[in-house]
């Protein structure tokens, strides 16, 4: 795979962290699910992360099953990195708020 190839796919994660972070904080400081504001999008970005570590992981599986090309060797790695790094960056901002939730207001200092 090119260098190319995979500064595409680490390149991806920043441009699209620009429009996921800010409506994912807005979306999760509006959420009404059961579990909670913050948890359902932790679980749903754990998710992610974890499908992305097996398709990197079984790339070379997937690999096996497809035609002969060049693009077909990128796909795996380029949607399971892209599928990781995203999924890692955009947990951090629920995970922070579900800290902040969660600290008494005596505590907040230490929590931030």
């Amino acid at each position: 795979i090119s260098e190319k190839v995979v500064g595409l796919a680490y390149l991806a994660n920043p441009f699209f962290g620009v429009f996921l972070h800010p409506y994912l904080g807005a979306w999760s400081d509006t959420c009404t699910a059961a579990l909670g504001r913050r948890r359902p999008f932790i679980i749903a970005l754990s998710v992610s992360l974890l499908s992305g570590v097996v398709l990197v992981w079984l790339g070379d599986d997937i690999i096996r099953w497809w035609p002969d090309s060049g693009l077909a060797m990128a796909v795996p790695l380029f949607v399971g990195s892209f599928l990781v790094d995203t999924s890692a960056d955009l947990l951090v901002g629920p995970a922070r708020s579900l800290l902040c939730d969660l600290v008494p207001e005596s505590q907040m200092e230490k929590a931030n």
